[in-house]
């Protein structure tokens, strides 16, 4: 239920995709000093149907939203849902990802109905399917977790071996897909080759993603961060993604970098 009119009104400014989605960046929400962001966040939620709380992604491990909060602009201490807002005037919400620097003009007009398709590429996983064992693919629950907590649609979830023939059978068969995320094959054992099937069909190679990528493993595995080739490219309008197959991985390349950016580089890619 939305608050009463209290004796006083803090700013909540919304950035990046939230005040797009949302389609306001500020609002003025009455408050007293015992509230807290979470009560924050459900006033607003009052006002918009509950968008904002869609658009909050939850860690798929701890079920935390994960987004960053600045109080009457003060960053040097953690801020969260049960934070008590006391005399702040002013709460600033952040995506933990990229996005903000880019002007509103240039998201404007971005594709919002993608349609990803998920395919894990593991030999050992495919045989098993075959041989009719129950399997386990905890990568593919936690990216089909973070599309859909994006209101994007998910056609299918396909399991391949570690065969180029198969890597691009499923470029192909899945021509309705607007991006293609791909999950395992990027090491660099014998069998691993999802890079080098998908790089020659590139048109345009998102280089840049393959070393945000690596930074951000880098922080979270150190040096074994190097063992990755994760790769992005553009391929007749439509966007394929390789990823490590670790949950990890999954999770981290999706949710703060493929995620934050799909609309507006199919938008790009297709030159709407």
């Amino acid at each position: 239920m939305c608050q009463k009119k209290s004796k006083r009104e803090i700013t909540v400014k919304l950035y990046a995709f939230l005040a797009e989605e949302v389609g306001k960046d500020v609002f003025k929400v009455n408050v007293n000093e015992r509230s807290t962001v979470r009560a924050l966040i459900a006033e607003i939620d009052c006002k918009t149907h509950g968008k904002l709380s869609e658009l909050i992604l939850l860690d798929p491990d701890t079920l935390k939203p994960q987004f960053s909060l600045v109080l009457d602009g003060d960053n040097s201490h953690a801020v969260g849902l049960d934070t008590k807002i006391k005399t702040a005037s002013e709460l600033l919400i952040f995506p933990p990802f990229g996005g903000g620097s880019v002007p509103k003009k240039h998201r404007k007009g971005t594709p919002r109905n993608i349609k990803f398709a998920l395919i894990t590429v593991s030999t050992s996983r495919y045989q098993a399917i075959l041989e009719g064992k129950e399997v386990e693919d905890k990568s593919a629950e936690i990216a089909k977790g973070l599309i859909e907590k994006m209101n994007y649609k998910i056609l299918t979830h396909e399991t391949i071996p570690d065969d180029g023939a198969k890597i691009k059978e499923m470029i192909k068969k899945l021509k309705d897909a607007d991006i293609l995320i791909f999950m395992g094959g990027t090491g660099i054992s014998p069998d691993d080759q999802t890079p080098e099937i998908l790089r020659p069909l590139f048109e345009k190679e998102l280089s840049a993603f393959s070393h945000v990528f690596t930074l951000l493993s880098f922080q979270d595995v150190g040096s074994a961060s190097i063992l990755s080739r994760s790769v992005a490219g553009i391929y007749r309008e439509r966007l394929l993604v390789a990823l490590p197959g670790a949950p990890s991985a999954v999770k981290l390349g999706l949710y703060k970098v493929i995620l934050p950016e799909a609309g507006h580089i199919l938008k790009i890619a297709r030159g709407l």
